[in-house]
């Protein structure tokens, strides 16, 4: 009995070292000057000035898969220690209406910071930079061209075409993209109107899809004591939805795009489960018909009864609680309706 109470003893003793020493040796975090320090010789391009959320999303999955903590020192190391990398995924829209995919650190001593994974510059605090895009006299730029403010942008005919990258986006958000385009043409009765065709150059939006990584995550805490078990599930905070106002000409719109962001690891990337659209929303199309309307260079507002609310187009950290999605699908406001009848009909 003494020789088992004494193996149960050694083995706790080992699971307690290996778990103190797994702290000491993979969980310290580092220092700013550590994070800056290992940047700027890994980053992929220190030289690099402008940059854009694919390349920032290739460099901040390469460094969260090649990155792991040494003592508080930031090391190349491949799997499985990326488990754990410092790095995590930052994404982000600016003020400009840009989304950029940032890496951010825990540092030790002034907390967590935003750097860019391409060039490894330093973005700032990441309460600042969402303060700051969120700022309401801030406007998102919808053109190349220069726009005076009192110009009123406005497709040049109806109806407006459009194509989807079917094939990508998968079936269940074709049909969402599709119910949105079709919302809006009935709300206005028909006075705006639109045309799905097969031919990306000659379409007027081009709607596209592409999926985040490493950004669901589910979780099962096994209670033997209870006799229960607990399932968790968490989704990052991201950007769903990307619009755009590539060509004018004057004040008629031309060209847009609309970018539709999903969860990877699901039916359309790994062809299992439920649609990537699908977790963590409530199945209506609120975000789709939010980016549409961007693409009539309708900017966010600060109401949030309003389906032009700024956070519209943002995905929240987890999924939806049982009774969450009652009373979500959100009109187009009245306001819009009665200016795009105005305008188009």
């Amino acid at each position: 009995m003494g020789k088992v109470i004494k193996n149960i003893c050694f083995v706790v003793l080992v699971v307690i070292i290996f778990i103190v020493l797994q702290s000491v040796i993979f969980q310290t975090s580092p220092t700013q000057n550590e994070v800056e320090l290992f940047l700027k010789e890994n980053s992929c391009n220190p030289y690099m000035e402008g940059t854009d959320h694919v390349t920032e999303y290739q460099c901040a999955y390469y460094l969260r898969r090649h990155t792991t903590m040494v003592f508080g020192k930031i090391v190349n190391a491949k799997f499985p220690f990326f488990i754990y990398t410092p790095f995590h995924y930052f994404n982000y829209k600016s003020s400009t209406n840009e989304f950029h995919t940032y890496v951010s650190v825990n540092t030790r001593d002034n907390g967590r910071l935003v750097y860019n994974p391409v060039n490894g510059l330093f973005m700032g605090l990441p309460e600042i930079l969402i303060q700051g895009a969120n700022k309401e006299e801030d406007k998102p730029v919808i053109s190349s061209k220069i726009i005076e403010e009192n110009d009123k942008l406005q497709w040049a005919k109806m109806p407006v075409s459009y194509y989807i990258t079917k094939d990508v986006c998968g079936i269940y958000e074709t049909n969402k993209i599709r119910r949105a385009f079709q919302r809006v043409q009935e709300a206005t009765n028909g006075a705006v109107s639109f045309e799905e065709i097969d031919n990306l150059n000659q379409s007027n939006i081009y709607v596209h899809c592409s999926f985040l990584e490493d950004c669901y995550e589910k979780t099962i805490d096994i209670r033997e004591d209870l006799g229960v078990v607990y399932y968790y599930e968490s989704i990052c905070d991201h950007t769903s939805g990307i619009a755009q106002i590539k060509n004018i000409d004057g004040n008629q719109i031309i060209r847009a795009d609309i970018e539709m962001i999903g969860l990877a690891g699901f039916s359309e990337t790994d062809r299992k489960g439920m649609s990537g659209f699908y977790v963590g929303s409530c199945g209506h199309p609120t975000t789709e018909i939010h980016e549409i309307l961007h693409t009539f260079d309708y900017n966010h507002v600060n109401d949030s009864t309003s389906i032009m609310y700024r956070s519209g187009d943002i995905v929240g950290y987890t999924i939806q609680n049982e009774g969450g999605c009652l009373g979500s699908d959100i009109p187009i406001d009245e306001w819009i309706v009665k200016d795009l009848i105005q305008t188009y009909g």
